[in-house]
């Protein structure tokens, strides 16, 4: 995750305040942490949660009186308008994106079990789970399109001028800037991993009731990539419809309650993201 942005280390003088101190050691944790490394849903909460902590440290450092006379003296150069402005409003929104995806995950999970667990044919389970192969293929695109959208604000991010860019504050904002666009990074690159599902001639029915030929390599996949595998791989007609259709659900609940886990994190970093956002404004505008 780090390599892909350059996120400053910050230098702190010998008597840094308690907070800066919690702010430094969290950014640092989250910029250690590798892009490929995020693969499993609990990983990407631990990143969430890093997050928050380093926007909690974040609001609590724009109270001090000399940060808010920094950033009023910089409020109408572009940076601001760049940074603080557009680009914490498009975070927000993939915030708010991500948390809608998660919804709509969790309601497509719930189909497909129900579908099984009531056993009324094959047509019902099929029609829930055409429903889940397009909605994974909608997923897949519309998290690609918010990387897209990331490394665009970080550009901007990296590259809009500021007359006194060495100003703790400003710093504090940059490099609080560049984590959170390489944490979604990670957390849409999760998101974003194709299907296993191909389009052939095999029923979507028969690929549920189709044992996983692989599963002992689940541990390099994630969630939604486990819950493609037992449902898209194909396999021998001839498997008990039973013993696949736990394991199915098996790997269902476990992708609920990743979806759970995320969902769960989001809504703080949202909330994170709106305080800081209404803090900072507050601030620029009363001095």
């Amino acid at each position: 995750m780090a390599g892909k942005y350059q996120v400053r280390s910050i230098s702190l003088p010998s008597r840094s305040h308690p907070i800066s101190v919690r702010f430094e050691q969290e950014l640092n944790s989250l910029k250690s942490w590798e892009a490929s490394s995020a693969s499993s849903s609990n990983e990407i909460c631990a990143l969430l949660a890093g997050l928050e902590e380093a926007y909690n440290c974040a609001n609590e450092l724009a109270g001090v009186q000399s940060a808010c006379e920094t950033l009023s003296n910089c409020k109408s150069e572009m940076w601001a308008s760049d940074c603080l402005f557009d680009g914490s409003v498009k975070m927000l929104d993939v915030c708010s994106t991500s948390r809608e995806t998660m919804l709509t995950a969790k309601g497509h999970v719930q189909a497909i079990q129900s579908a099984i667990r009531r056993r009324k044919g094959d047509s019902s389970i099929q029609k829930s789970i055409s429903g889940y192969l397009s909605f994974r293929k909608q997923m897949t695109k519309s998290a690609t399109k918010m990387i897209v959208l990331l490394k665009q604000i970080n550009h901007v991010s990296t590259t809009s001028s500021i007359r006194d860019g060495n100003a703790r504050p400003i710093k504090v904002l940059q490099d609080l800037t560049a984590v959170t666009i390489s944490v979604f990074e990670s957390l849409l690159t999760f998101l974003a991993e194709p299907s296993y599902a191909k389009a052939t001639k095999w029923s979507l029915v028969s690929k549920v009731m189709a044992k996983r030929a692989a599963a002992q390599n689940d541990k390099f996949l994630n969630e939604f990539a486990c819950v493609d595998a037992v449902i898209f791989k194909p396999g021998s007609s001839q498997v008990s419809p039973l013993v696949n259709a736990q394991l199915v659900l098996e790997k269902l609940a476990a992708l609920e309650i990743a979806i759970r886990g995320i969902d769960d994190r989001l809504e703080c970093i949202f909330r994170c993201l709106v305080t800081l956002r209404v803090s900072l404004l507050n601030k620029m505008s009363s001095y």
